[in-house]
């Protein structure tokens, strides 16, 4: 039900990409008790399409640190310029090669999709033990 009021409520175009990543972190926190650091800095709105795309990213990053984690933490910070956006979601979790990616790790799989569907890189850096961070740059 959660997820589907999240869904529904969504509006990229009478909302700012950064409120809806706010809500969507305390939505994620207040259900997991997972402290969810956020920072926003957001100067420009780019397209629906992009943003949407960094949303889902966001939404499936931060329900990996919730279901496969074991995060007493996490933090998101977003920037938005004309030129660029830029979403880096870390953990303090267990972490897990992440050079060894296999269809298993069908979110992660999906990540990568969505990042190439928009146009942007998507980065994925974890080690056994060290937590992960995810980062998506988008460039015009």
């Amino acid at each position: 039900r959660v997820l589907l009021f999240e869904l529904k409520s969504l509006s990229f175009e009478n909302e700012k990409l950064g409120n809806l990543l706010k809500k969507l972190a305390k939505s994620i926190s207040t259900r997991s008790g997972i402290p969810i650091r956020v920072q926003i800095d957001e100067k420009y709105k780019h397209s629906p399409k992009a943003e949407l795309g960094f949303y889902r990213i966001a939404q499936e990053a931060l329900n990996n640190v919730v279901k496969h984690s074991n995060a007493t933490e996490s933090s998101l910070l977003f920037e938005s310029y004309s030129k660029h956006m830029k979403l880096l979601i870390s953990d303090n979790g267990s972490g897990f090669n992440s050079n060894k990616i296999t269809p298993e790790n069908l979110g992660l799989i999906i990540m990568k999709e969505r990042s190439k569907l928009i146009g942007a890189s998507l980065d994925i850096s974890s080690n056994p033990g060290r937590g992960t961070k995810i980062s998506i740059t988008y460039t015009r």
